[in-house]
């Protein structure tokens, strides 16, 4: 689903039902926390939320169902696109930054075990991907 706001920008909530209310609400806590409180630009902000729907149109899942499978299966769709290892690195980087603040709210954890029966997790693949990626030669 796909929702113009005033300023023509494009927000693309890609789940639907409990996951999809969900995930918009976190993404729109998440850019709260990040302009406000980091005083990122909205540029910026977009840029990691196209990052994070990336990621979820890949998989078809919301970030706190990501597996490692997942995660590695999103550095071989960037390794294809042939990023350089700082654009790959980046792109790891802020994924780990938001799976951090899912992880370490309280309300949102406590709101996604409620959801999910478990608490969210981050993958091992997000923490080191490098070598996995990388040394395969993709």
């Amino acid at each position: 689903m796909e929702n113009e706001d005033k300023k023509g920008a494009t927000n693309k909530f890609v789940l639907s039902g409990e996951d999809g209310k969900l995930l918009e609400d976190v993404l729109k806590r998440y850019e709260k926390m990040l302009l406000g409180a980091r005083r990122y630009s909205p540029q910026v902000y977009r840029q990691r939320e196209h990052i994070i729907l990336d990621i979820v149109k890949l998989t078809g899942l919301p970030p706190w169902k990501w597996t490692d499978n997942d995660i590695e299966n999103w550095h071989i769709h960037l390794a294809k696109k042939r990023f350089k290892v700082s654009t790959f690195r980046a792109y790891t980087g802020w994924v780990r930054l938001f799976l951090c603040f899912i992880t370490q709210n309280i309300r949102i954890a406590r709101e996604i075990e409620n959801l999910t029966g478990k608490k969210p997790q981050i993958p091992d693949a997000v923490i080191n991907p490098i070598p996995h990626v990388f040394e395969a030669g993709n």
